[in-house]
């Protein structure tokens, strides 16, 4: 198990999957899944991130979506089914200059056809 600075909740990796340009961590804490998600949430709320979604799903999961310098990061926790503990899913992916650059472009030539 580990701990990831001051305040951040025991996890333990169970699970790692990817590539160079997509990652999917999944981690369990023996820590309540309150306190755990009270701790993403402050945690991907500063820090150079920025929090855009905080949604909680039907099946009780919260759900995040953040960027840091235009990468985005999905983190999904939820309670283990026997409630001793707190899963937690981040997936990211690493997103080309090229491809931001296009969207910015595209963007804004769809609104200036939009507009007249």
């Amino acid at each position: 198990m580990t701990r990831e600075g001051r305040g951040a909740p025991l996890q333990r990796r169970i699970a790692r999957s990817g590539s160079a340009d997509a990652l999917q961590i999944t981690l369990f804490s023996p820590t309540q899944t309150p306190k755990v998600t009270d701790y993403y949430r402050r945690t991907l709320g500063s820090g150079g991130w920025r929090l855009i979604s905080d949604a909680k799903n039907p099946d009780g999961s919260v759900v995040f979506y953040a960027e840091q310098k235009g990468m985005p990061l999905w983190v999904r926790i939820w309670s283990t089914s026997d409630s001793a503990g707190t899963m937690i899913e981040m997936s990211g992916a690493r997103v080309a200059r090229d491809s931001t650059a296009a969207q910015s472009e595209s963007s804004i030539s769809t609104n200036r056809r939009h507009r007249g």
